[in-house]
């Protein structure tokens, strides 16, 4: 039984993220899991999940872009920057947009104050528990980078956009932003993630699909999901070496990087970093 690896998961909407990993457990009997940039409930799309030794190397996605397919609706303004925010102001203002214009300022944005309806920490407490407790604070304003940007189709009220984004930025907030930049309001009303890097949607499976006889079916081995990752398969000396985080002679003549390590059974035992002569073991994956 493969007990550790990568599920890419079409996430509906209505549930959390979190919701997935309980239902996965259930579905798995599996503990150990966790995710890779957090979905809204409202939003769908693109999850990337670990499970057991896999969970180790989510570290490597917190900094990765994402693309996004984005639904919004000019004229009308929640307190989220979504549907399931209370609506608090209408304004409907017809208008024209230039997409060279428009684009020339989205790729132009280096800097968002996220809404205070996040995830973000403020003060170790998350922002949205303290904005619906009516508690008052400011959000810090984040770094962010639009990598790339386009309109989809636009017929006012509604714009539909694909932005791929660094890691960091809201999309709720580019929203409103892109709003402001138009003199207008809006909402995002539905979000759907399309890209985690090189990762796709359209690789990715339903959560309704899975079940306890074939999520094993759908599960992605380590190098599927770090292809840039080089691969070497140990023998049973070295893999005992490699365990015991010793150095091992450097099989590789390219240059450094990061190499994904199994065993002659083909069993992922670790990571190791490419160094100048020898691979260091940075992850050492023990299986009882």
């Amino acid at each position: 039984m493969k007990s550790s690896g990568f599920l890419l998961i079409n996430k509906p909407s209505g549930i959390s993220s979190f919701d997935v990993i309980r239902q996965l457990r259930r579905i798995t009997g599996i503990k150990k899991m966790g995710h890779a940039g957090t979905l809204d409930p409202f939003a769908t799309g693109l999850l990337l999940i670990a499970i057991g030794h896999a969970t180790r190397l989510l570290s490597y996605y917190t900094h990765a872009k994402k693309t996004y397919r984005a639904f919004i609706e000019f004229g009308i303004k929640t307190e989220t920057g979504d549907p399931e925010g209370e609506v608090i102001e209408n304004k409907y203002i017809p208008l024209k947009i230039e997409e060279s214009v428009l684009k020339d300022f989205v790729l132009s944005l280096k800097k968002q104050r996220p809404s205070k309806y996040s995830a973000i920490k403020i003060n170790g407490k998350k922002a949205y528990d303290l904005a619906r407790k009516k508690v008052e604070f400011e959000m810090p304003e984040k770094e962010i980078e639009i990598l790339n940007f386009r309109i989809i189709s636009f017929s006012y009220p509604n714009l539909e956009y694909i932005a791929e984004v660094s890691s960091g930025c809201y999309i709720r907030t580019l929203t409103e932003q892109i709003a402001e930049n138009l003199e207008q309001i809006a909402m995002t009303k539905e979000l759907e993630r399309i890209a985690i890097d090189q990762l796709e949607l359209t690789e990715s499976v339903q959560l309704s699909a899975l079940n306890g006889d074939n999520w094993q079916e759908s599960l992605l081995d380590y190098q599927q999901v770090f292809p840039n990752f080089n691969r070497i398969n140990f023998n049973e000396e070295e893999q005992k070496s490699f365990q015991q985080g010793k150095n091992i002679i450097n099989k590789f003549e390219s240059n450094p990087k990061k190499i994904i390590v199994y065993n002659d059974k083909s069993i992922c035992i670790g990571v190791a970093q490419q160094m100048d002569n020898y691979l260091k073991p940075l992850m050492v994956f023990n299986y009882e």
